[in-house]
């Protein structure tokens, strides 16, 4: 079995059998945080034993399973591992990878007490930023857009903060659907689709400018794309000055929330929102609609 390490929100990560092309990869280190295997024996309860258990969610104790519908079953637990079981052997390793990255990695640092919020991470000037946002709303855009005006990534999707108020790198990749790589001039003819039967690509690494350490937070961004057909040239910054709006703004942008609820992190994550909030700005970002909008509002707002 050929075993991949990969380093990532400062732990590492050792996959059996699978290759993860835009993780940071490790030349066989003589330690790990996390195993990644298959297993032919988790199994699924059909009962819910938990409140916040859905019919694709079971949590108990330190366990996760997730049921991926038409690929299989993941199961996160103790904050060591992650095991996968495919519902059949014609279920493609990409489509696996992404839920592993995604909501794996996530339970995983939900179950080692990590802050994680669901957005971007980039940084500029040894200085970190996170651009959250409900889904749909453009994060990943805006994201892309700063690195062409000389951002750096830090991390993709979820982010995490130390006690210390400090960025870790994690995900160092872009997705991006097909109208933004037509809207950039992009080709996404050679870049990896997220799932065979979606038209969102992952972008190449070659044109992503990552930050690889820690890194001070400074402002938080809760991005809101402006439709409205009357005033749709507005846009611009609004700091939140209410500690309690702040922290409800952060609290409805937590990666997985269910997940923090289902293994009873939420007093932990509070505390941890009600100091975070204490020395950094939580700002909303109104932006235009349309990509080429939002690439032309950004130029004259000072993030």
């Amino acid at each position: 079995m050929t075993c991949n390490y990969y380093k990532s929100f400062g732990l590492i990560w050792k996959f059996e059998g699978l290759k993860i092309s835009e993780l940071i990869e490790l030349n066989s280190p003589t330690k790990y945080d996390v195993l990644i295997k298959e297993d032919i024996e988790i199994k699924w309860e059909d009962r819910e034993a938990n409140k916040f258990d859905t019919f694709f969610i079971r949590i108990k104790r330190n366990n996760i399973k997730i049921k991926l519908e038409d690929l299989g079953i993941l199961e996160i637990f103790n904050g060591k591992n992650i095991h996968f079981k495919k519902i059949s052997p014609a279920v493609d390793d990409r489509d696996i990878i992404n839920f592993i990255v995604g909501s794996g990695f996530g339970a995983i640092l939900i179950q080692r007490d990590y802050l994680v919020l669901h957005g971007n991470a980039l940084e500029k000037n040894n200085e970190a930023i996170i651009c959250l946002g409900s889904s749909g709303e453009g994060k990943s855009t805006l994201a892309y857009t700063l690195m062409r005006k000389g951002w750096s990534l830090i991390s993709d999707d979820q982010v995490a903060i130390n006690s210390d108020g400090y960025v870790l790198p994690g995900i160092p990749r872009i997705k991006l659907w097909e109208e933004v790589f037509n809207a950039f001039n992009l080709d996404f003819k050679n870049c990896k689709r997220i799932r065979k039967d979606i038209n969102k690509y992952i972008l190449d690494k070659s044109n992503i400018r990552k930050y690889t350490e820690n890194c001070k937070l400074k402002s938080i961004y809760i991005l809101n794309i402006n439709r409205s057909e009357m005033h749709n040239n507005f846009y611009g910054l609004k700091k939140i000055k209410s500690e309690k709006e702040a922290i409800l703004k952060l609290k409805d942008n937590l990666f997985r929330p269910r997940f923090v609820k289902g293994l009873k992190k939420g007093s932990f994550i509070f505390v941890n929102l009600v100091n975070l909030i204490k020395n950094i700005k939580i700002i909303d970002l109104i932006l235009p609609n349309g990509i080429i909008n939002m690439d032309k509002a950004l130029n004259d707002l000072v993030l």
